[in-house]
């Protein structure tokens, strides 16, 4: 912020000097006393002033002269020289071709093919008016040219003498710097020689072949040799375009404030921008527009090619094009490379971003376009990408493949492909928590993993890693947890692996499967649960290693198949269930398949020969 107080205080002073100077310049008279002295041979008239330390103060000389009153003496032919004095750097002439001086001599008015020369200015016009040999006017239409401004006036204007001023009405003109021409205009331009400075006030402009810069105030200060600009402020309604032709590059930039610094050679090497900035800048490849209300731009010198930005308030940056992104931060800072590309952005505090697919909020973020990475930071760093939202302290993202990592702890919310199959997962919002998460988003996979909690309303799952894909499929590992209520039946599954079959509409359950229903348990190597068009489970398989259990029911086989609507569980390959008795009278039934009806324990059993028989276990 020690740029924004320096033009503040830039401006403060340059008004008030402004000011004194102009008061000092108009306190009137410095002197009474003069001299008349005679031409040989009556050519003409001399009359000389001297100031209060008895210095020549005012020299006018006339090849003829009639004494027209008291005060007033008409004059041809004239010359005035006013000596040097105050911030003046040289005695000031001033010829015409006729006139008159009055005042005590304090007063002349030279007209007719009238002009001013000094070593600051010289100056054309239809009359000079000078009063109390302090300050000097001329209208309508003056031509001048100073030290470093050539140009017309056409409302006339007014010479500060003691404090070596220039002020000029409705102006328009050139300035040269390096090879290189400026045209310019305003309504009111002083020229202050002392101060190596000049001010533009209401509807000003400065232009070249490339570049304009408008503004209602505009202030220059100069080199002491007028040559280079050492700096240039313009300030209300500042505009200021400019382009490079060649590389078909723009800048563009409105605002309150443009404060601009150059070099000993007159090269921009900073631009301040305050207030309402809006800046544009286009290249080939890509355009970024930068919105705050204090920007800082670095240059390098010589090349003049942007180098950075530094924003230290709340900003919007947007860039489009060959990369696209967007960030809102209450600081920032954009980091360009030797081709005018941005090659970084970072931003901090209450940021909202989008980069490419993702956006989101953090409290900061490093956005490095030259490595296609970028990192958030911060408690509650959001990231939203195909709508789906993740919450964690860090991010990082690899632009150009598309992966998204952290291993800081995540909170999302996936919403599953709505055009392709689930399987017990609704088109709902899914909530997903685990230590680790990577998405790839080419792939359209998501990755889970350490303590993974996925919750859709009733359905709970608890596993180690889980995996999303792009048809919506989902496969759990590491102890995994399942479960989910059919109906006001609850059901719970616990395997090594779960997966979430979309295509086929199935769970298969893996690795000492485990599914249960109310007080039906089963057990198997694989189990398979198979889901109807309302998402509902509609029958059960498993193989390998066959358990059930029920109250004291206890049945293995190589298969099972359990008709879960119908409540009816059939278990092939040599099937035998045992009941258990605390008094020993339990029984054990065997069969080719044994089916039973879970809601009675009604067991039909289908022997080996073609007789069926059927028992019921007591």
């Amino acid at each position: 912020m020690r740029f924004k107080k320096t033009l503040t205080l830039l401006l403060g002073i340059v008004l008030l000097v402004t000011l004194v100077y102009i008061i000092s310049g108009l306190k009137g008279k410095t002197g009474v006393d003069y001299k008349v002295e005679s031409r040989p041979d009556g050519e003409g008239i001399r009359f000389l002033t001297y100031n209060k330390e008895n210095k020549k103060a005012l020299e006018i000389k006339c090849a003829e002269y009639q004494q027209k009153t008291q005060d007033r003496t008409l004059m041809r032919d004239i010359e005035a020289l006013i000596f040097k004095k105050g911030k003046m750097n040289s005695d000031v002439r001033v010829h015409g071709d006729q006139g008159y001086v009055e005042n005590n001599k304090h007063d002349f008015f030279i007209e007719k093919n009238a002009r001013l020369i000094s070593e600051d200015y010289v100056i054309f016009s239809k009359y000079f008016a000078l009063k109390d040999r302090a300050e000097m006017r001329s209208s309508p239409k003056v031509t001048y040219q100073t030290k470093a401004l050539k140009g017309t006036a056409e409302a006339g204007l007014e010479l500060y003498l003691n404090i070596n001023t220039l002020k000029l009405y409705d102006t328009s003109g050139t300035y040269k710097r390096n090879d290189q021409t400026f045209n310019y205009k305003t309504k009111v331009l002083w020229v202050m020689e002392p101060q190596q400075m000049v001010v533009m006030e209401k509807d000003s402009e400065i232009r070249d072949q490339q570049s304009i810069l408008r503004s209602d105030w505009i202030a220059i200060k100069l080199t002491e040799d007028l040559k280079q600009i050492v700096q240039a402020t313009s300030q209300k309604n500042s505009y200021l375009y400019a382009e490079d032709r060649e590389k078909n590059e723009i800048k563009e930039i409105k605002s309150e404030v443009i404060d601009s610094f150059y070099d000993e050679d007159g090269n921009v090497t900073k631009a301040v921008v305050i207030k309402d900035a809006q800046i544009l800048l286009k290249s080939e490849t890509s355009q970024t527009l930068l919105i705050s209300d204090y920007v800082e731009m670095n240059f390098d010198g010589p090349s003049g090619k942007l180098k950075n930005m530094k924003i230290p308030q709340r900003s919007r940056v947007e860039n489009t094009g060959e990369n696209q992104f967007q960030v809102i931060a209450d600081s920032s800072s954009v980091k360009y490379n030797e081709d005018g590309e941005i090659r970084y952005c970072e931003g901090s505090g209450r940021v909202k971003f989008v980069v490419e697919k993702y956006r989101g909020g953090t409290a900061k973020i490093h956005y490095n376009l030259k490595k296609n990475s970028m990192t958030l930071e911060g408690e509650n760093s959001e990231i939203i990408s195909n709508h789906n939202t993740f919450r964690s302290s860090v991010f990082s993202v690899d632009t150009q493949n598309k992966i998204l990592t952290t291993n800081k702890g995540i909170k999302s919310i996936i919403r599953l492909d709505e055009e392709k199959e689930n399987v017990l997962l609704s088109k709902e919002a899914v909530y997903i928590n685990s230590q680790k998460f990577t998405i790839y988003e080419k792939e359209n996979k998501l990755s889970y993993g350490g303590l993974v909690n996925l919750n859709q309303g009733d359905i709970v799952l608890d596993a180690i890693k889980l995996e999303i894909d792009e048809e919506n499929g989902m496969i759990a590992r590491g102890n995994v947890s399942l479960t989910f209520k059919s109906g006001k039946k609850e059901i719970g599954i616990k395997g090594g692996e779960v997966i979430f079959n979309s295509k086929e509409n199935r769970i298969e359950i893996n690795k000492n499967a485990i599914i249960k229903s109310d007080e039906n348990l089963l057990r198997a190597d694989n189990i398979v649960v198979w889901f109807n068009e309302k998402n509902e489970p509609e029958r059960i398989t498993g193989e390998k290693d066959i358990n059930f259990t029920k109250d004291d029911l206890s049945g293995y086989s190589d298969k099972v198949n359990w008709l879960f609507k119908e409540e009816v569980m059939v278990l092939m390959g040599s099937p035998y269930i045992v009941k258990r008795s605390i008094a020993g009278d339990g029984g054990r039934t065997e069969g080719k398949e044994l089916k039973i009806d879970l809601k009675t324990n009604k067991i039909t059993i289908l022997s080996s020969g073609s007789r069926r028989t059927e028992t019921i276990i007591k």
